[in-house]
């Protein structure tokens, strides 16, 4: 069985930038006078709601392959920028809880499934678990209501698309890593994960954004890789910075 089935993991929410073999490709000439614009969206996009240190909340976790689907209610907390505590339910019983201290990761099953299983590590790549590569931080950054977008060094507009609404981001040691679509208002509607030469192999697509008196977060958001694996979160209730006590990290002998 597929382990994700089986250890029925987090819900996706963010992706990881993998750092392929060979040179990067050399970054394509562009207008200098756009690359300013380009880098001015990607750095609003990427310090979007950096404000939100913690948060709680629930929703709806939707967990895709081309065979199978399956549904979960989820409750969380989390703590910028390496704790957090999410609960998958199922007819409002737990049956996952997924316990990150900023030191390691362990995932608790409440219906004996599996044993507990801890990862040590601040920030694992949770791939062996759910078969999608996505990092520990990229997972609470959806949850803290931002968007994952990766350390770059160089933006530019796409010379690829002529209506100038693909920012690519590139790393000066790694290459391209990201491409941010964005609609005619400059808000972000999709990202591509690439790979080292540039090539996409997940993309991110926020269907619906959500407000609140702070300002608005991605409600709904869909990550699908080439295999066709999906997973998709809607926020159905957020809170941002509220008071989180230490002990919640903890693990307790019933998790």
């Amino acid at each position: 069985m597929n382990r994700f089935l089986l250890i029925f993991c987090l819900p996706a929410v963010a992706l990881i930038f993998l750092a392929g073999t060979g040179c990067a490709p050399l970054r394509p000439q562009t207008d200098p006078a756009m690359d300013g614009l380009a880098v001015q969206i990607a750095q609003q996009v990427r310090s979007s709601n950096k404000e939100i240190m913690a948060s709680k909340g629930q929703g709806w976790a939707v967990f895709e392959t081309p065979t199978q689907t399956v549904r979960y209610r989820i409750a969380w907390a989390a703590l910028f920028p390496g704790k957090a505590r999410l609960t998958l339910m199922v007819a409002g019983q737990p049956v996952e809880t997924i316990l990150a201290d900023g030191q390691g990761v362990t995932f608790v099953s409440h219906t004996g499934r599996h044993g507990r299983h801890r990862v040590e590590s601040g920030d694992p790549n949770l791939a062996p678990y759910i078969d999608v590569d996505i990092r520990l931080s990229e997972v609470i950054s959806v949850l803290l209501g931002r968007i994952p977008v990766k350390p770059f060094n160089d933006a530019y507009f796409s010379p690829a698309d002529p209506d100038f609404t693909t920012v690519t981001l590139h790393n000066n040691r790694a290459g391209p890593v990201q491409n941010l679509y964005i609609d005619t208002e400059q808000t972000i509607r999709a990202i591509s994960f690439t790979k080292r030469d540039g090539t996409p192999f997940m993309d991110m697509e926020i269907l619906s954004y959500q407000s609140y008196d702070f300002g608005k977060i991605p409600g709904t958001i869909r990550f699908e890789d080439t295999a066709g694996k999906r997973v998709t979160l809607t926020i159905s209730r957020f809170e941002p910075n509220p008071d989180i006590k230490p002990a919640l990290f903890v693990l307790t002998q019933d998790g």
